[in-house]
């Protein structure tokens, strides 16, 4: 039920409280359409804050929860700085222990080397050579194991981390060879320190042969004991025969030294010289590496490398060659080629065994 009439520049209504309800009611709708959004399907998302609720929304700001979030990150930031700087700086520092260390190492080996005589060089070539091959096989365990890590953490994984997996795996590799590289190469200087080190050792005996007066040389053959083991050494070294005769006559007197290096392996010798001091007259001779020879005695008789024997108290020198089947013309072109000072051959008699020594 409602009512209405009117006067100049007003008017009124009287109307029943439902329908007034119903005028307002639309009104609202009219005026604010979002505050039902949610009931119409509208979603919406406000930048500065969250919506709450089903039908007529309720605005919350979360101002104070972006600065606290944004407080956190910087903290995080703070804090991953902060990590990583002290892991260069305790990087670093290790780099810098490690280096000492490698110094300190490397000094100490120096002063050891020149102590060493040529059996401990022997040995300390063979403990060096035994770390190196420790440092290797601790290294390829150490990555063997790395690998395996990291394949088991995954190998359940789909193809898109196989990029990844192939990345770290590499710098892993890397990383590890690089750290074992690194340790191997202290020994492998050792190695060299020990190889180019020179070690002079005093012969135990000295037996001169018959002077040459056609050449002016005494063939000479000197001992010295390597590693506690006697091994002859044969050369010549070149004298006046006036010389020769004063040491021949002091023989009982005169020494020698060699000058020894490690060969290939610990247990070869490398003679780079020997000298012979003749103390009575204050006289040295040199013989260079080029021309001596390791060999092999049988009493008064030498075998040298090149297979000629020597007959130390005569001189006379022969050399043994294959026989079997020779005839008279081969065997005389074959002495003829050795090119050997004296000219005399023969063929293989029985008074020969066949290690080359008189049997």
């Amino acid at each position: 039920m409602y009512a209405l009439w009117s006067r100049p520049n007003t008017s009124f209504f009287v109307m029943d409280a439902c329908f007034g309800g119903l005028l307002l009611d639309q009104r609202a709708v009219d005026v604010k359409p979002g505050r039902d959004a949610a009931a119409r399907g509208h979603k919406q998302r406000p930048r500065g804050g969250e919506i709450y609720g089903t039908g007529d929304f309720v605005f919350v700001s979360n101002y104070e929860q972006r600065l606290q979030d944004r407080f956190l990150a910087g903290q995080a930031e703070v804090k991953s700085a902060k990590e990583r700087k002290e892991g260069l700086a305790s990087t670093y520092s290790r780099l810098l222990d490690e280096e000492a260390e490698l110094k300190k190492r490397e000094s100490l080996q120096a002063t050891k080397l020149e102590t060493l005589s040529i059996g401990d060089a022997m040995r300390e070539y063979q403990s060096v050579q035994q770390q190196l091959a420790d440092v290797g096989a601790k290294y390829n365990e150490r990555l063997a194991g790395a690998l395996k890590d990291l394949d088991s953490r995954y190998d359940n994984q789909t193809r898109r981390y196989e990029t990844e997996i192939e990345k770290l795996d590499k710098a892993l590799r890397n990383k590890i060879l690089a750290e074992k590289e690194a340790e191997m190469e202290i020994y492998r200087r050792q190695l060299d320190g020990i190889m180019n080190q020179t070690y002079t050792v005093p012969t135990t005996k000295v037996e001169l042969g018959k002077y040459s007066p056609e050449f002016q040389a005494f063939p000479v053959i000197a001992s010295i004991q390597v590693n506690n083991q006697p091994r002859e050494f044969s050369f010549s070294i070149k004298m006046p025969g006036n010389e020769a005769r004063a040491l021949w006559n002091d023989r009982e007197f005169i020494r020698g030294e060699g000058v020894l290096k490690l060969g290939q392996g610990s247990n070869n010798v490398t003679v780079t010289s020997i000298d012979i001091i003749d103390d009575v007259h204050s006289r040295r001779y040199s013989a260079n590496g080029a021309s001596i020879g390791e060999i092999k005695r049988d009493g008064i008789f030498v075998l040298y490398g090149n297979g000629i024997v020597r007959n130390m108290n005569t001189g006379v020198e022969w050399k043994v060659g294959p026989d079997k089947d020779t005839t008279w013309d081969e065997a005389k072109s074959w002495v003829q080629g050795l090119n050997i000072a004296g000219g005399g051959w023969t063929l293989r008699v029985r008074f020969f065994s066949d290690s080359g020594f008189p049997a």
